[in-house]
């Protein structure tokens, strides 16, 4: 069985790398950037970037604003800015053995994605990484459901992630699906795309999965 599992938001606390690409590119234009709550909080409820940089007093175009986004929020400057999910390794060294666990992110730079698991150590625990290989702006459950067919499809597994993207990316492959509500989505925003289970982080995960007996 496959174990199919997020990064940015599951494993990994990110909000810190988030706030700070944000404020840099606020800044550059001479406007405030918000507070890391308040920009936290609006992420987490699905607020568009352009009400974001409105909020923020920031006249810059939202379509600019994600292209630079998404130029910056894969440099290592701001990946050393991650740290791991209070439960992570816990977690992963549990599912490890025999599952070896899959993991699937939007990340697009195999370099750095290696290099920041390497450093937090976590690297040894999966069986296959698989990147983000499309082309073009398309919505992230788009991108994810293309990677799961493209890798996944006719296995039977679970997919453990915290965004709609990756509810939707493994039901497109019939997978179980377990969403988290500790990373860049809240509960109220997950519940209505009706996944199998939904958690408050990945210790609850760890504490069903073990109740279960799963993978033991």
């Amino acid at each position: 069985m496959v174990i199919a599992i997020d990064l940015d938001g599951t494993l990994l606390d990110v909000k810190h790398k988030y706030h700070a690409v944000y404020s840099c590119i606020v800044k550059e234009h001479g406007a405030v950037p918000l507070d890391l709550d308040v920009f936290w909080g609006m992420k987490r409820n699905g607020v568009p970037n352009k009400k974001m940089l409105s909020e923020s007093r920031c006249s810059l175009d939202w379509n600019i604003y994600r292209e630079r986004f998404a130029e910056r929020i894969e440099a290592p400057v701001y990946l050393n800015l991650d740290r791991l999910m209070t439960g992570t390794d816990e977690f992963l060294e549990w599912i490890a053995h025999p599952a070896e666990p899959v993991l699937v992110t939007l990340r697009k730079n195999a370099k750095t994605l290696s290099e920041q698991l390497e450093r937090l150590r976590i690297n040894r625990y999966f069986k296959k990484i698989i990147c983000d290989t499309t082309e073009g702006i398309e919505p992230a459950w788009r991108k994810k459901e293309y990677l799961f067919k493209t890798n996944l499809e006719g296995q039977n597994g679970i997919v453990i992630g915290d965004s709609e993207a990756d509810i939707k990316a493994g039901r497109s492959v019939g997978f179980e699906t377990m969403a988290l509500s500790s990373g860049i989505r809240t509960e109220e925003m997950l519940a209505p795309y009706h996944p199998d289970h939904l958690f408050p982080d990945i210790r609850s995960l760890l504490s069903h999965f073990m109740n279960k007996g799963v993978m033991k």
